[in-house]
């Protein structure tokens, strides 16, 4: 039975299906991330103002630090709560009843991963773009591979503390 990638596209809806059906967990997507960048965000402002001149605009490596820390813990998020969803409600059993391979699953929670990633990253960077004048995409084409370095050690933090459970 080789990889099917409909498998992992229904494995994929399955877990969307969740945010529609449970709308805290929207505001779990958006609103814990917001907290965080404005407890940051007003701690850079403040660095900045009474820092005395030697933080200038140095210290807005802040912002960016959260919003890359947001991609890396989002990313674990959405492979090790993926899991623990199936095992919260007993349901593990009944999606590996079906055809489902292990690389399927996995794929599937990676996926969702990104989803969780990609939502967050856009509202992160609007808001701080708005709310701080600080704009990701100025760190360049080098942010790309970061970021995508960052998404593969979230998975593997989500696949290890999957593994631990």
């Amino acid at each position: 039975m080789p990889f099917s990638i409909s498998t992992v596209y229904a494995l994929v809806l399955r877990y969307l299906y969740l945010y529609t059906r449970h709308p805290i967990r929207l505001v779990e997507l958006i609103f814990w991330p917001l907290v965080d960048l404005l407890v940051w965000g007003f701690l850079t402002t403040y660095l900045q103002k009474n820092g005395g001149g030697q933080f200038a605009s140095s210290i807005t490596f802040l912002i960016g630090g959260m919003i890359l820390w947001d991609v890396l813990f989002r990313s674990q998020q959405g492979v090790a709560i993926s899991f623990l969803e199936d095992v919260w409600t007993r349901n593990l059993l009944n999606v590996f009843v079906a055809p489902v391979r292990t690389a399927e699953y996995v794929g599937a929670t990676c996926v969702v991963g990104v989803l969780r990633v990609g939502v967050t990253l856009v509202v992160l960077t609007i808001v701080a773009a708005a709310v701080y004048q600080f704009n990701l995409t100025s760190l360049g084409l080098g942010l790309v591979p970061f970021m995508a370095n960052l998404m593969l050690f979230g998975w593997f933090l989500g696949m290890i503390s999957t593994a631990l459970i």
